[in-house]
């Protein structure tokens, strides 16, 4: 079993352990300490780990209410031996990680509460309340000991349980209405307090000395003295529901997440009469439904699956900004570069000269003198020894240990110049790029010729290795192998525009095997990634992901505690985002990015950003804290997954309401835990909802390649290209077809074998728009283009909805109508209507065309309609609400059918072709909502909706054998 699902709830159990429900399971996090041992020293848990100290990793996972699909919403600990959980509309004791007992109840439970030793009080959405008293014999139990209704008629939202100062248990109940009630239960049942104000449904709340904190529907954060029942604050900071809060201790911080992707973070002020909303940090992991912050850090968990880690912290400087200025006022800093260690500067003065400056003692040092250098020319070495400046004709080469310097005469025009960690690059105005290797001995001079002559504005020579990437203003970039002995090199591959004419600031690599993902950084605001096999012999570079740095200007990448960050300028502010979440990790005023600038990551026992930059002809430095992110498991879509195929076994391509297409991996952790999927690559090519993808295979001798075709809002329709004989998985993008922009792709199917051979370059596609067309394509691979062949469409008041092959030359259709159609493509490439089947009025909703003779559709009643050898036979019942996927198993001489539909269940049916009779065989609750469809890949039913949940086929079919 394998589910992403929603996390709803988080429990810290000790310093070392944490607790997240994920769906209907409980994943335990464990922070790694050491080589051979785990936190609570227990001898038969040990947790063997490479990453740094104080990660926290997953340890195991727990299913809990797997059976009916209640999703886990809370959990607490009780006499610290047993753990309660509770979901939807079930409670579960355990121990020692193992589920003793399982209680369901007709009514959704809310919260529940340790009163005392083996008793827990449980409040419902009706306003009620259960207790129930721990029996500990032969086999632990549960037995009621007192249920009744409070004095309040009313729908429940959320409730909070506390301990008052007198040591009675007070509740909190929130309303579909706004109104926040109190009770003493184990006292009364009568109301003891109003707390009015909201306007709307409140969704969570806390309480923090005396102080109720709450957050609803009308996007409010309200404060709220317990005693008097008065409001003391109201504030607003969310641009969508706020669905969770918490608390951190140690800064006195109010934090409150939600629909908008962001977490608010508030603080009281002495003289303030309302908490100031002192940073807002963007996740972009999805709707955050529950957090928990502890020692400095905060736990996130997303309604997609995801969970995150951000590190606190008190304020935006760790250190008051330092000022480096020179005592004549009239002489001002042009340019600057960090030396040999942190407080050691090389300075560009207005005047010419070039100091070696000491922060700490203050102390100036010339070095050369000469008015004809450019300010932008200071650039330093990897190692810190050698630091280069640039007059029009000539180059110095400095070295800073020794104090002296070496000029370069050249009879040429310098155009730029770079270092890329002991390498120098210098761009002449011929076209020239003279290449100094000083990590050879001697030096080695590369000669570059490239045209038209452009500046070079990043540089990269891979480790160990003598592949040189050279990026371009521009947006250009191109490599070469210096391996190869030549007097002049020219470049081996050029991307023509990589970043749409835009400088590439800083090229950014990554290793795996043998193989190499090179991040480009443009200043067209995005960061390109390719994928680089040297030992390709047909292309060494392939394009990979385009991603949104979500900066104006983005500068440079950063690698940091096996992060990765990119960083750069927003208007006047300089700013840092994580690059897989696009959070923002720090941000500090300093003018906008036309100006010298650098930072660096400093791993001190608080890390944080040494950021240096000039303003107004002096050098400010400042130490920005950041908040850190760490990504303990990956979510696959923040929306509705709509579409998914299944390139392998353990491969999957999915597509969601997001835009974002996901090429992720199922796999296993550890023992311990359920199957994963490992996101390997996410795709935001597409511009609205993405609505169906197949694929198809070419097989070679040697190799097989993977051709996948996404469709989606906008007209849009993508080719892609994925090999899987050689390095890492990946898709790259081989080009584009758009209908008109109004229009809508809904449906996609591709009228050949899956599997084809290298001769086949033409492949025939069938589309329906949502003006009601059904349009015949030809993808020429060879030639990446894509015609029109033919377009049906009829004047009527209604669209088709649903696409389904049944053979390379027919395919079936549903219409909003209520009717089945049957199309075919005739030998002249036209398409003709064969055949129009009624099926019901009810309005139909999904589609599956097993073969010529057995096609299933469903409808919006939630009924399951066969049709067989051209004609409706029978139909079935068992949803009670509209039907979303269908999907048809062979097994065994029988027709097996399996549904799923918006009421959260899985459908399985047995159709006798013989009698032409269809019967229900079982049902199975899923963990996920909104389901959308479903597929059968080998062993496995997967259904897509809020999340991806697996179930293996032998839970309906046992004994499994496929016809």
């Amino acid at each position: 079993m394998l589910v992403t699902g929603p996390r709803l709830c988080s429990y810290r159990r000790n310093a070392d352990t944490l607790l997240v429900g994920n769906a209907s399971t409980i994943s335990i996090y464990r922070k790694y300490l050491s080589d051979n041992g785990c936190s609570d020293n227990t001898p038969d848990e040990v947790i063997v780990n490479d990453n740094p100290e104080g990660e926290w990793n997953l340890y195991k996972q727990i299913p809990i209410f797997v059976e009916r699909g209640y999703n886990v919403h809370g959990i607490l600990e009780m006499d610290e031996k047993y753990l309660i959980v509770y979901g939807e509309k079930a409670i579960a004791i355990l121990r020692d990680y193992k589920v003793l007992k399982i209680r369901y109840y007709r009514d959704w439970i809310l919260s529940a509460f340790s009163v005392k030793s083996l008793e827990v009080i449980l409040h419902f959405s009706t306003n009620s309340i259960t207790i129930l008293n721990i029996i500990e014999d032969d086999l632990v139990t549960f037995k009621t000991k007192y249920s009744a209704s409070l004095d309040f008629s009313t729908v429940a939202l959320c409730s909070l349980f506390t301990t008052s100062k007198e040591g009675e248990c007070q509740l909190f109940v929130g309303t579909c209405f706004g109104q926040i009630l109190m009770f003493e239960p184990l006292k009364s049942l009568d109301v003891v307090g109003r707390f009015e104000g909201h306007h709307g449904m409140v969704f969570s709340m806390n309480l923090v000395d005396d102080r109720l904190y709450s957050i609803g529907d009308d996007r409010s954060f309200r404060c709220w003295d317990v005693s008097n029942q008065l409001e003391i604050s109201c504030s607003y900071g969310h641009e969508f529901r706020p669905f969770s809060i918490a608390y951190c201790k140690e800064f006195d911080y109010h934090l409150t997440g939600g629909g908008d992707e962001m977490v608010c973070i508030w603080k009281w002020y002495d003289k303030e009469d309302k908490p100031k909303l002192v940073q807002k940090l963007s996740i972009k992991g999805g709707t955050i439904y529950s957090m928990i912050c502890f020692d400095r850090q905060l736990f996130l968990g997303t309604y997609y699956g995801g969970l995150m880690k951000i590190q606190l912290n008190g304020n935006i400087l760790k250190e008051p900004v330092e000022v480096i200025e020179f005592d004549d006022p009239k002489t001002k800093i042009r340019g600057f570069t960090y030396s040999f260690s942190m407080n050691d500067f090389v300075i560009i003065s207005s005047n010419g000269e070039v100091s070696l400056y000491n922060h700490t003692k203050k102390l100036y040092e010339i070095l050369l003198i000469d008015k004809d250098i450019r300010s932008d020319s200071l650039f330093i070495s990897g190692s810190k020894k050698v630091v280069t400046l640039c007059t029009k004709n000539s180059v110095y080469f400095i070295n800073i240990l020794k104090k002296d310097f070496y000029k370069e005469e050249l009879n040429k025009t310098i155009i730029s110049s770079t270092w890329s960690k002991n390498s120098f690059f210098l761009s002449l105005v011929d076209g020239t790029v003279l290449l100094y290797n000083f990590s050879l001995i001697p030096c080695k001079l590369y000669t570059i010729q490239m045209r038209p002559p452009t500046q070079i504005t990043s540089a990269l020579i891979i480790p160990n290795t003598s592949y040189i990437f050279i990026g371009l203003k521009n947006g250009c970039f191109f490599y070469i192998n210096g391996s190869e002995d030549k007097e002049i090199y020219e470049p081996k591959e050029i991307f023509i525009y990589a970043h749409d004419k835009e400088a590439i600031l800083d090229i950014y690599f990554r290793s795996s095997n043998g193989n190499y993902v090179i991040y480009t950084v443009g200043k067209d605001g995005c960061v390109r990634t390719w994928f680089f096999n040297p030992l390709s012999e047909v292309k060494n570079v392939t394009p990979r992901t385009v991603i949104d740095s979500m900066l104006e200007w983005p500068h440079s990448m950063y690698s940091f505690q096996n992060e990765l960050y990119i960083g750069g300028f927003h208007a006047k502010y300089f700013q840092l985002f994580h690059l897989d979440t696009g959070t923002k990790i720090c941000e500090y005023e300093c003018g906008g990015g036309h100006r010298a600038w650098t930072g660096n990551f400093i791993n001190d026992d608080i890390p944080y950003f040494d950021f240096s930059f000039i303003s107004k002809g002096s050098l400010n430095r400042v130490k920005l804290n950041c908040n850190f992110v760490s990504i303990l498991d990956h979510y696959l879509h923040t929306l509705q997954i709509t579409s998914i195929c299944a390139l392998s076994s353990k491969l999957y391509l999915t597509g969601s309401v997001d835009t974002k297409i996901v090429l992720s991996e199922e796999y296993n952790s550890n023992n311990n835990c359920l199957n994963g999927q490992k996101v390997l690559q996410r795709i935001n090519q597409h511009t609205s909802t993405i609505y169906d993808i197949k694929y198809i295979k070419e097989v070679n001798e040697n190799s097989t390649t993977i051709y996948v075709i996404s469709a989606g809002g906008k007209g849009e329709i993508s080719f892609w290209k994925c090999c899987t004989d050689e390095g890492p998985i990946f898709l790259s993008h081989i080009h584009s077809f758009k209908f008109d922009e109004d229009l809508r792709v809904l449906g996609l199917q591709v009228m050949t074998n899956k599997s084809i051979t290298p001769d086949i370059t033409k492949i025939p596609l069938i589309t329906i728009l949502s003006d009601g067309s059904i349009n015949l394509l030809q993808w020429d691979i060879k030639n990446k283009t894509t015609t029109i062949l033919d377009t049906f469409i009829e004047d009527v008041n209604w669209m088709y909805s649903k696409l389904d092959k049944i053979n390379n030359t027919s395919f079936a259709s549903i219409g909003t109508d209520g009717n089945l159609y049957i199309f075919e493509v005739t030998p002249d490439l036209k398409i003709n209507k064969t055949k129009t089947i009624f099926i019901e009025r009810a309005g139909l909703s999904s589609l599956a065309a097993y073969n010529a003779s057995l096609i299933c559709v469903g409808s919006e009643s939630g009924t399951l309609h066969i049709i067989y050898q051209g004609s409706k036979v029978t139909e079935i019942r068992y949803h009670a609400s509209t039907l979303t996927g269908i999907t048809v198993v062979d097994s065994n001489k029988l027709y097996h059918i399996f549904s799923v539909s918006l009421d959260c269940r899985i459908g399985h049916y047995i159709f006798n072709s013989g009698f032409g009779s269809v019967g229900f065989e079982n049902g199975k609750v899923l963990s996920i909502s909104d389901p959308s469809n479903i597929i059968f890949n080998r062993k496995t039913l997967i259904s897509i909706g809020a999340g991806v949940e697996h179930t293996n086929i032998d839970y309906f079919i046992k004994d499994f054998v496929k016809k």
